[in-house]
């Protein structure tokens, strides 16, 4: 039921981010599903991964996961959802 309910939540925000010309337009509901999927996928087990490869601090790992999603996601990103992303990619880094 969870799932089920966060699942609900993603889809009603996507509509949103593709309404607001945050996110492309998906060709129909299946897309947006392996979109979200995806996006579970890669945020859930990024910091296992990246554990699992490097001898570097759960902090390093941390801020690695992070910039490995915002990178996945980049090119779902329309122009105006790009250059946000890079304003935030740049408070990042500093």
């Amino acid at each position: 039921q969870t799932y089920q309910a966060l699942f609900g939540i993603m889809r009603k925000a996507v509509a949103r981010w593709c309404e607001e010309g945050i996110l492309i337009k998906f060709s129909g509901q299946k897309e947006v599903d392996a979109f979200i999927e995806n996006c579970w996928i890669v945020s859930n087990f990024s910091s296992v991964f990246l554990e699992s490869k490097t001898e570097a601090s759960p902090a390093a790992c941390r801020d690695a996961g992070t910039d490995l999603i915002l990178r996945f996601l980049y090119p779902y990103h329309t122009a105006r959802g790009q250059r946000a992303l890079d304003l935030y990619l740049s408070d990042l880094t500093g």
